[in-house]
């Protein structure tokens, strides 16, 4: 279960922290302390541990079957948004290159950068984008096999 939620819930936590690095850097040096990074890490490994305990509570495999995906599914969107804009403000001229006086060529730390994101970006992508495309097919299909959802279904059809 820690694969299932707690890695893509970490790995989310990791790309909104590189982009405050990147996109808000000011924000960024004010959470940056060890005191956030622990307190973040704690939350991750309580929402885990909450799941955890929650299925094994749970005597229905299906509600555990459906609700990952979809939990997956907003995490991947929320990594998206993050390493999306990161690329963005990567690739936007600095204020120091605007002048006239130097209007020299892109840093080629600014290029490692992109490379770097992208590097990350594609493997994401390849990884997690089946799980977003199946969550639509998931909820149609388990609403018919746990009657808890078929509420969620008729809601979806009004």
């Amino acid at each position: 279960m820690f694969n299932m939620i707690g890695c893509p819930l970490l790995l989310t936590c990791m790309c909104v922290e590189r982009y405050l690095a990147v996109v808000k850097p000011v924000l960024y040096m004010r959470v940056r302390k060890w005191e956030y990074r622990m307190a973040v890490s704690l939350v991750v490994w309580g929402v885990t541990l909450l799941f955890i305990l929650g299925t094994s509570v749970l005597n229905n495999v299906g509600i555990v079957l459906t609700s990952v995906p979809i939990i997956i599914a907003c995490l991947f969107i929320v990594m998206l948004a993050c390493l999306g804009r990161m690329i963005w403000s990567l690739m936007q001229k600095s204020p120091a290159h605007t002048t006239h006086a130097n209007r020299g060529p892109e840093s080629a730390l600014k290029r490692q950068a992109v490379y770097n994101v992208l590097v990350v970006v594609v493997p994401a992508v390849i990884s997690y984008l089946p799980i977003l495309v199946l969550v639509p097919f998931e909820i149609y299909f388990s609403s018919s096999l746990i009657p808890s959802l078929s509420i969620w279904s008729a809601m979806m059809e009004q």
